[in-house]
């Protein structure tokens, strides 16, 4: 008996529960602000409810409006709405909206003409919002959303149908100001089916589970092919699979006698499982649109509108416009054959709304390094990156044009995901060049939303390094403290600290401009580049040179110049050193004025190649242009003048020398243009002057072991001979 009471219970339960819950009337539109376009008055109303308003200030219930559907309004200037809505007892609730329009047109990409409340929106209809418009939809732009929660640009659109109206609020931040109007998603009539009909009679089913024979009087039935049993309460089923009930009503021509007796013509009906809905997601969220149907195509569904409305579908469709989130929790009567089963439902989340763009967070925010540059991501969702192929200058870039968009990379089609998003990245300069970097990422959150792409450009140089004089500084106006040190845009003032910071971070270009005095030894052991503009000038401190040490050094278009006041010394150190390395010069001038004794340029075990270039070199007792030792020497339009008791042009001992339409003077009591040991050489188009001499000398002397390759139509002046070969 407790288990045929139970069994009722739950019966009557799922027939006649009825819940009712008094709720405020929800104002889809309008809602406070300044706006550029006439705001509608479109309302929700709850079940069983009245609703009117007012635009006048007085109480609606005297003087208002009932709505009955959404109104459109015009006019400009303030507004004030209140909105009464009343239950069926008689109780009542106010609100309350005031707003200003403005009324500044109508954008010409919002599809809605004058005297209309809203947009109508289909799976068919394409918004494109210029770029230069900030937007937002769906439950975001009820009240005015922050900036960085819109969207800038891009087109509004949805994937299907819907098997539901919604309204959904779109706000649009325009240069003008701001616009806020309502989008009505349409249901497709389409998708709507007749009310079932009964195809059999005497049964019904409650909460799927149960089976309920009607008419009232006592049944025999049997399940699946089983033994017959009299009840006449409800009869408890296992809905996980299918089956098939026959019944037939007791009367006095036939009564019930035992279980094997086996009624004829009894009623059949066949029941299915109890299906399961198809085509949700498996985690219950997706940014595309949901078809959701019954695993059997034989049921129905009932859906219950909010305006208490019943439709009736084999699917229900949903789905959002672009930049929405919405949930969707629909709970539907199920019908097989016309009776009702029980009810089903599902929640699926749609979102269609663009995560916010991750951050890439540098400590080199000024958008350049001279050795690498590390960054990671800043965002709540998973992050895809890509860095492009740099863009190269050899001489550096002008930073104001990289600012300026003048240089613009080129974006990889293909993105990484970061493991975590604080991975660190790390970008390395080139060794040859400037390199400017493209940092491109975006963010996916979990239903698939993919984020406007961040970027971030860095030029990294290592290589170049940009100084002028004090002087020079004070004439221009183009140069820009706020940029990096050293760059085109703010070079430095200093020689060595251009030097030091260089080579600490990989092989340096200085391109230097001016006069820059007392410079302290310039000690290279990084392969280098002087970039002088033709009238540059290096001048050394009296006990200061240029020392280039197991490395190459370029110098083009520079003076490289010293004087060595009177110290009692011998010999005084060179204008510049060569150890083991190369050093090539090309339009450049080279001056030294020694004490005593000294020689411009030496060079150990390594090359030296000088270009156009000039050398004066002056002493009082020895005075020396160039000597090289186990070194290959090229000279090629090359004047030299040294001057001392004792000139020499160029010593050489092993190794070679290639000198071409090159001039070299001597002037003093002694003088030789070249002395060759033991080396290869060849010399073509050259000349030789001696001045000052006390006695004519030979011009050229080369001991036995050196050997001559080419010698042609060279000339001397003052000299007794051009060549000398010793003996031995």
């Amino acid at each position: 008996m407790k288990k045929t009471v139970g069994l009722m219970f739950l019966f009557l339960l799922e027939l006649c529960c009825v819940l009712s819950v008094f709720s405020q009337t929800k104002i889809i539109s309008p809602v406070e602000g300044n706006w550029l376009n006439p705001q509608p008055i479109i309302l929700e109303k709850q079940p069983d409810t009245e609703v009117y308003y007012s635009l006048s200030g007085t109480d609606p219930l005297k003087s208002g409006f009932a709505y009955d559907g959404p109104v459109a309004l015009s006019g400009y200037g303030d507004f004030n709405l209140t909105i009464a809505t009343v239950q069926k007892d008689g109780k009542y609730y106010i609100q309350n909206v005031s707003w200003n329009v403005s009324g500044r047109g109508r954008p010409n990409y919002i599809p809605i003409s004058d005297g209309e409340s809203y947009v109508n929106f289909t799976e068919t209809t394409k918004i494109s919002i210029p770029d230069t418009v900030y937007w937002a939809a769906g439950e975001i732009a009820t009240t005015v959303p922050d900036t960085a929660e819109m969207q800038q640009g891009g087109v509004i659109s949805m994937d299907g149908g819907c098997s539901i109206d919604r309204f959904l609020p779109l706000y649009l931040k325009t240069s003008a100001g701001y616009f806020r109007y309502i989008l009505k998603i349409n249901s497709n009539a389409d998708y709507l089916l007749a009310k079932p009909i009964a195809e059999q009679e005497g049964i019904e089913f409650a909460s799927w589970n149960y089976i309920r024979f009607l008419n009232g009087r006592n049944v025999i039935y049997s399940l699946d092919g089983g033994p017959w049993i009299q009840t006449k309460d409800p009869v408890l089923i296992d809905r996980t699979k299918g089956h098939t009930v026959a019944w037939k009503h007791l009367t006095a021509v036939y009564p019930y006698e035992t279980e094997t007796s086996i009624p004829t013509e009894p009623d059949i009906f066949y029941i299915p499982a109890k299906p399961a809905f198809t085509g949700l997601p498996e985690d219950g969220l997706t940014n595309s649109s949901v078809v959701a149907s019954p695993d059997n195509s034989d049921y129905i569904l009932e859906y219950t509108l909010q305006d208490g409305r019943s439709v009736y579908l084999r699917s229900f469709y949903a789905d959002t416009i672009t930049g929405d989130i919405c949930e969707f929790a629909p709970e539907f009567t199920v019908y097989y054959r016309g009776i009702k089963q029980g009810k089903l439902s599902f929640s699926v989340s749609i979102d269609k709304r663009a995560p916010a763009m991750p951050e890439i967070v540098t400590m080199e925010s000024s958008g350049f390094a001279r050795s690498h540059i590390a960054f990671n991501f800043r965002s709540n969702n998973k992050v895809f990156y890509a860095v492009s192929e740099p863009l190269k200058a050899a001489d550096g870039f002008d930073l104001a044009d990289v600012k300026n968009g003048l240089y613009t990379n080129t974006m990889p089609n293909e993105f990484i995901p970061l493991e975590t998003n604080d991975e660190i990245v790390i970008l390395h300069a080139l060794d040859d060049a400037a390199a400017l970097y493209t940092v491109y990422a975006y963010s996916k959150d979990e239903a698939g939303n993919r984020s406007g792409i961040s970027q971030f450009s860095t030029v990294i140089d290592s290589v170049n390094y940009y100084i002028v004089s004090d002087a020079v500084r004070k004439l221009s106006d183009k140069y820009d403290d706020s940029y990096p040190k050293g760059s085109k845009n703010n070079p430095m003032s200093s020689v060595e600290e251009a030097l030091e910071t260089g080579q600490r971070y990989g092989m340096p270009k200085l391109y230097i401009e001016g006069v820059f005095k007392d410079l302290p030894e310039l000690l290279f052991y990084k392969n280098s580049v002087i970039t002088g503009t033709g009238e540059t000038r290096l001048i050394l401190g009296s006990d200061s040179d240029i020392v280039v040490r197991d490395c190459s050094l370029i110098v083009k278009g520079c003076s490289i110049e010293k004087t060595v006041p009177y110290t009692g010394s011998v010999f005084q150190k060179n204008l510049v050193r060569i150890s083991g390395g190369s050093f090539y010069a090309e339009n450049s001038e080279f001056f030294c004025s020694f004490d005593n004794s000294g020689t411009g340029i030496t060079i150990d075990n390594g090359t030296l190649s000088l270009v156009s270039c000039g050398l004066t070199m002056k002493a009082s007792s020895y005075s020396a242009l160039l000597s090289s030792a186990i070194s290959d020497v090229t000279l090629r339009n090359v004047r030299g003048v040294s001057t001392a008791k004792t000139a020499v042009g160029i010593s050489a001992a092993g190794g070679t020398v290639s000198m071409d339409n090159s001039q070299f003077t001597v002037n003093g009591s002694f003088g030789r243009g070249a002395e060759f040991t033991n080396l290869g050489w060849s010399m073509t188009n050259c000349s030789f002057i001696s001045k000052n001499a006390i006695s004519a000398t030979t011009a050229v002397w080369t001991d036995s072991k050196s050997v001559k390759a080419v010698e042609n139509n060279n000339t001397f002046s003052g000299f007794s001979s051009l060549m000398m070969k010793a003996l031995r």
